[in-house]
């Protein structure tokens, strides 16, 4: 009986480790050395909202096995990329944006969402290739609403777990508040 226990709890870890590692092993290895891009997307309610200012940063190398190495600007931050859940990646991409505020850092590329709310990097022909990234969003207002876009880090390329293949060409939309902007009364003071 107890030889019976010991392979099954075997076989039970066996098991579990194929179908932890399946996915990584699964997907083909990361051709780093082809140009990458990303498309942000930026709506509300359906309805694009232009003009919208958005800078991006490299914040790591990616290795073929989608490993992340911290490199430029943020080589020297004391923080992880390895066995992060998504909640401390949301805020791992917190702490990275007020590093950029706090050193000033420049950003890799900018621009701002065109009139269908879109913005695509590399802009004015430059390249982008593979590794980890870090897009912020400015606060803006369209007069009527502000909105406070959060902060998010992204691989490119980016696995899409469907087809369990590297997407070099991303689309996003991104996490954002909308907040409207407070009708102030005229001044019946004056009359």
């Amino acid at each position: 009986m107890r030889k019976i226990k010991k392979l099954s709890t075997a076989f039970f870890v066996l098991v579990l480790f194929l179908t932890l590692s399946a996915p990584a092993m699964a997907a083909a290895a990361i051709d780093t050395t082809h140009p990458v891009s990303l498309t942000i997307s930026y709506q509300q309610d359906g309805k694009p909202i232009p003009g919208v200012p958005f800078a991006l940063y490299r914040v790591a190398d990616v290795n073929a096995y989608a490993e992340f190495t911290l490199s430029g600007d943020f080589k020297n931050y004391p923080v992880r990329l390895d066995g992060l859940d998504s909640a401390a990646w949301r805020a791992l991409a917190e702490t990275l944006a007020a590093y950029v505020q706090r050193d000033r850092l420049t950003p890799l590329d900018s621009g701002v969402t065109n009139r269908n709310g879109e913005l695509t990097f590399p802009t004015n022909g430059k390249t982008l290739l593979p590794g980890l990234y870090l897009v912020i969003g400015q606060i803006f207002s369209d007069g009527s609403f502000v909105y406070t876009t959060e902060p998010f880090l992204i691989c490119l390329p980016n696995l899409d777990e469907k087809t369990d293949t590297w997407q070099y060409d991303v689309t996003v939309s991104p996490k954002h508040t909308r907040t409207p902007i407070p009708v102030v009364p005229p001044d019946d003071t004056d009359k």
